[in-house]
């Protein structure tokens, strides 16, 4: 008899939960929003898709921090116990929260963020309770860096967002928090205002399927005819977020050391498809639709790639943002068709750069090919011998040294250059450092490239992939007509700290 009066006990409980979430019964009705020219019945298949070896993440720009007193990050050693906002000074909704705690779901809340969780213990509460306040630091980031992304009207609107996070899906089902045809949810779904996600194994990961998810509900709040890979690109690349020491916390940064070991996986995956030999050029990712997207796990890695290079890449960046405000195909891709024709050539060259060399804390500033020759000041004059001085900081430069097809050169170089600083400096010559090895070959070591406007090779690199050794001294024969492009061998995560010169002389014997 006990036992009959607990369950008894238990569905009243399941009943008086449904009565109270239901729209019009005891809640106020949301207002009706257009219908959005993209399914919105999409379930989001986006796991950390496993681990790989990390490198220290670059810092993050300062333009992107925002103040965030929130949870903890994964690479900290302790967790800081932050006080929550009192819930006054939030929006209330009708919901019941002892008789959802009663069933063991707990409620918290932000100006930006409703949050159902599911069995939180006692030392997990500190970092549910701050997940709604940093969603409320993205809001408000998101306003500044994509203002038609989300119109004050539409925050007054569309705000609070409800999520729910679930360990046991189930019981979300029984409460009818969550729809039926959703129980097998495997990762992230959003619907109108409301999403789900189950839960993740780190920290980070939750965080950032929450934001994942959240913006899906953003994006999704004006009628809109956005390609998938726009949509799933845009999530992962504005989910991407870490907290510096001052408490604040970076959007849409390059993931670093510790997003990967967050579950991150989208650089690994990206990189074994490069050495697959299943590069795709900036023309391949536009092909990711709604037939072809998501029964391969790589098309978010391929999206957020193709998002976060638009949005870095100077020829790009201040346009890309735009993008948001065109919501009918023909304008999108009209937009998208102007921005990837400036200097096309050029993007193309610089991408099949970024991916070949694509690591976590990837140092986009220097690892652009830098296409500027030296000054007619700095030039020397044409003739057998020219000089050009490398900048050890940077990658690709381009020397303005042109050759000619079946002409043989000596190249020869000197200087003496430190990379890095932490843990120790490395101090090298143009041989490289014989005790530390990238891509196979000596750290710090000279190396080139022909540059070859004509290419068509369907990675379209333009030779940049092909990378010479030169070292302190190399007997060599052009190919092909092209311009000479210099660097050191060096990770593509540390080049920012490296000094000192380097002086190379291309002659003909």
């Amino acid at each position: 008899m006990p036992v009959l009066l607990e369950r008894t006990r238990f569905a009243w409980q399941i009943a008086w939960v449904v009565l109270i979430c239901l729209p019009g019964c005891g809640e106020q009705q949301r207002p009706e929003r257009p219908a959005v020219s993209q399914p919105l019945e999409r379930v989001d298949g986006h796991p950390s898709e496993g681990r790989e070896a990390g490198w220290e993440s670059a810092p993050p720009r300062p333009d992107a921090l925002e103040a965030y007193s929130g949870g903890q990050e994964s690479n900290h050693s302790s967790a800081e116990q932050v006080p929550v906002p009192p819930l006054a000074s939030v929006p209330e909704r009708n919901v019941d929260e002892q008789a959802l705690r009663e069933i063991g779901i707990e409620v918290f809340r932000s100006r930006s963020l409703i949050l159902l969780v599911d069995q939180v213990s006692p030392e997990e509460r500190i970092e549910f309770a701050q997940l709604p306040h940093l969603v409320d630091a993205w809001i408000e980031w998101l306003a500044g860096a994509y203002p038609e992304l989300l119109r004050q009207a539409e925050r007054e609107t569309l705000l609070p967002l409800t999520g729910h996070v679930m360990r046991e899906p189930a019981l979300f089902v029984q409460a009818g928090l969550l729809p039926e045809e959703l129980a097998d949810l495997n990762h992230g779904k959003d619907r109108g205002r409301d999403f789900w996600l189950v839960d993740q194994p780190t920290h980070y990961y939750r965080r950032h399927l929450l934001l994942h998810e959240a913006l899906h509900c953003v994006m999704n709040a004006r009628p809109h005819q956005w390609p998938v890979w726009y949509l799933e690109g845009m999530a992962e690349l504005l989910a991407i977020h870490e907290r510096d020491g001052a408490g604040r916390t970076a959007f849409a940064l390059m993931p670093g050391k510790s997003h990967v070991e967050g579950g991150f996986g989208r650089i690994g995956l990206l990189r074994e498809e490069v050495r697959a030999g299943r590069f795709r050029t900036l023309t391949d990712v536009q092909k990711l639709d709604f037939g072809n997207f998501y029964p391969h796990k790589t098309s978010y890695a391929w999206s957020w790639a193709f998002c976060y290079f638009l949005s870095r890449h100077p020829a790009t960046a201040e346009d890309f943002t735009t993008l948001t405000s065109a919501r009918q195909s023909r304008d999108f891709h009209s937009r998208l068709k102007q921005l990837l024709s400036r200097e096309s050539s050029r993007l193309e060259a610089d991408w099949a750069v970024f991916l070949n060399n694509l690591v976590p804390g990837y140092d986009f500033e220097n690892s652009r090919i830098h296409w500027n020759a030296p000054d007619a000041d700095d030039a020397e004059p044409p003739g057998t011998t020219r000089n050009f001085s490398v900048q050890v900081n940077r990658h690709w430069q381009n020397s303005g040294i042109s050759v000619t097809a079946g002409t043989r050169y000596r190249i020869s170089a000197e200087g003496h250059y430190v990379l890095g600083v932490d843990p120790l400096p490395w101090e090298s010559e143009p041989q490289g450092v014989s005790l530390a090895y990238v891509s196979g070959r000596p750290r710090g070591e000279l190396q080139m490239v022909l540059y070859q406007p004509g290419d068509s090779s369907p990675a379209r690199d333009f030779g940049f992939t092909t990378v010479i050794p030169v070292g302190r001294q190399r007997e060599w024969q052009a190919p092909t007509d092209g311009t000479l492009f210099f660097r050191i061998n060096e990770i593509p995560s540390e080049w920012g700290d490296n000094t000192g010169p380097l002086r190379v002389r291309v002659m003909q014997p």
